[in-house]
């Protein structure tokens, strides 16, 4: 059981990713479902959710690993990169979107 106040919340930040990871999935099949396949690069909340998918699918074997190993160094260096590719995929559909796609 982990203490609340004192150390790292694994569990939590855990199933916080399995949850984004499966939400970005399910939005993504309904996408190519729908007749949005064709504009899929327009839309706001493409971008975002491929953001997110990529930095959770990245950071989750991290957060499983971290309690069994011990490389301070290493994890600052991928989260970096990690934020890195988030926020250049958010700022990319800001850029990108267009108004009468995001409706």
């Amino acid at each position: 059981m982990q203490k609340t106040l004192q150390i790292f919340q694994s569990y939590s930040l855990i199933l916080e990713s399995i949850f984004i990871v499966l939400s970005s999935v399910i939005l993504f099949i309904e996408l190519l479902n729908s007749d949005d396949i064709l504009k899929m690069n327009k839309l706001l909340l493409f971008w975002i959710s491929i953001g997110l998918l990529l930095f959770y699918v990245g950071i989750l074997p991290i957060i499983i690993m971290s309690s069994f190993l011990e490389y301070r160094g290493l994890f600052d260096y991928i989260i970096l990169l990690l934020n890195i590719i988030m926020y250049g995929c958010f700022i990319t559909g800001f850029l990108v979107s267009k108004k009468e796609y995001n409706v």
